[in-house]
């Protein structure tokens, strides 16, 4: 059985724990239904339908990381290092950092940290809540 976002129709909720697959379309779009949500663990994030051309606002790319209307301040997300290079979650992982500016606490499992840190360090600047 798939995971299905729009059952959830408790948009009050503030923590939510998920132990299923979940795609990134279907984690942005969980976001976006739940305004109130302050805390977000998902333990298989598959990265199968990411969008190759995830970009950087504020590069030469298109601006597709637009912010999300959300107060999510903690986002733990986890995927099969056996099903995914390391590498192809680094722009998930970007994009997340770039889309909920409120975020205080993200924690991505299996995510190179160098590249990830060296992105915050280029952007701060223009994206103050990387600081």
């Amino acid at each position: 059985m798939t995971f299905q976002p729009e059952r959830i129709t408790c948009t009050g909720l503030t923590r939510l724990l998920i132990d299923a697959p979940v795609s990134v379309d279907t984690m942005l779009d969980l976001i976006r239904r739940l305004p109130r949500l302050d805390a977000l663990t998902l333990y298989d994030l598959l990265l199968d339908d990411i969008q190759a051309d995830m970009s950087i606002p504020g590069s030469r790319a298109y601006n597709l990381a637009t912010p999300l209307n959300t107060k999510l301040r903690k986002l733990a997300i986890n995927f099969s290092r056996e099903r995914y290079p390391p590498d192809l979650a680094i722009p998930v992982a970007k994009y997340l950092l770039l889309s909920i500016p409120t975020l205080a606490v993200f924690f991505a499992s299996q995510t190179p940290k160098i590249p990830i840190l060296a992105f915050m360090n280029d952007y701060y600047k223009q994206y103050p809540h990387l600081a």
